[in-house]
């Protein structure tokens, strides 16, 4: 099977042999077909050497751990608002990571929001608000999502405008049970992720495995 590795910044690549266009062609390819060469650098940044089938078979996994490092946040300064009222706080300019992020982990969320993403962009929009963004409330909005946004502190008459409300306030004890369940979802897919890697383990993973034992250029 391929050899895939987890580098220091969480990023999956999968390593090729016989990349096209490439003068020196070993290297390795992430899911979004960006290469690096296969370096000394390269190799010593790789956290976990792993083999699987292909991209599919772990894009759970990758999508869980983006979720929890780079996408989700506990705050109201920006996030998502699904149909059903549920908000999700995320990171700056993380909101098209973040449903790129649940197609990707689709048959592992809540069913409630499964659902929700296997309709996304069909009938009612999903909002995402900002800090420091103004506009009008969607004609469309849910009867759910309006009610959200008053309750964040979104809802300014007919406009989503931030008032600065604090995420305590608006959740008290935490219990916004959405994210809480999702959060969960990830750390499962995480725990998996961490049995797959290591059931699938490349016991011999040096740099003669991948043919740069005399390639030390970086």
């Amino acid at each position: 099977m391929p050899l895939f590795m987890r580098d220091i910044r969480n990023r999956h690549w999968r390593y090729t042999s016989n990349r096209d266009g490439f003068e020196k062609p070993k290297g390795f390819v992430d899911m979004h077909g960006d290469f690096q060469k296969a370096s000394r650098q390269s190799m010593e940044e790789g956290l976990n050497f792993f083999y699987a089938r292909d991209f599919e078979e772990i894009k759970p996994y990758i999508a869980a751990r983006k979720m929890i490092n780079d996408i989700l946040e506990v705050y109201l300064d920006q996030g998502v608002i699904t149909p059903s009222g549920d908000y999700y706080g995320v990171r700056p300019n993380k909101h098209d990571d973040f449903v790129d992020a649940l197609f990707m982990m689709k048959e592992h969320l809540p069913d409630t929001l499964e659902r929700q993403v296997h309709c996304y962009g069909i009938g009612t929009p999903w909002l995402n608000v900002e800090q420091d963004l103004g506009m009008s409330i969607p004609s469309d909005s849910s009867k759910a999502q309006i009610e959200t946004l008053e309750r964040l502190g979104y809802k300014n008459g007919d406009q989503i405008r931030y008032n600065g409300k604090f995420y305590r306030d608006a959740f008290p004890d935490g219990d916004n049970q959405a994210m809480n369940d999702l959060i969960h979802v990830c750390f499962d897919l995480m725990d998996e992720a961490d049995l797959y890697m290591q059931n699938n383990k490349a016991l011999y993973c040096t740099l003669q495995l991948v043919g740069i034992e005399n390639d030390f250029t970086l």
